[in-house]
């Protein structure tokens, strides 16, 4: 099933994150991320996420889904 996750610091403001579910709801269910670390900021966990999913880890499907594993040469 799909999803759309949102993450980011401006979707801790609820008006936001409340805009954005009412509006994208109507093409997936809407989630928030849950945040990795009470340290980190909200980029580097997103890149934590990612790169853990690159090597095949827990997030290997939202990768793939993002077709972030996609590499193909362009000139």
């Amino acid at each position: 099933s799909r999803e759309i996750i949102l993450s980011g610091r401006l979707v801790e403001h609820e008006f936001i994150k409340r805009e954005l579910q009412d509006r994208l709801n109507k093409y997936a269910p809407v989630a928030r991320v849950k945040k990795l670390s009470t340290v980190a900021k909200e980029a580097a966990c997103g890149a934590y996420i990612i790169g853990e999913g690159l090597v095949g880890g827990v997030h290997r499907k939202l990768v793939q889904n993002m077709g972030i594993g996609n590499i193909e040469a362009s000139n």
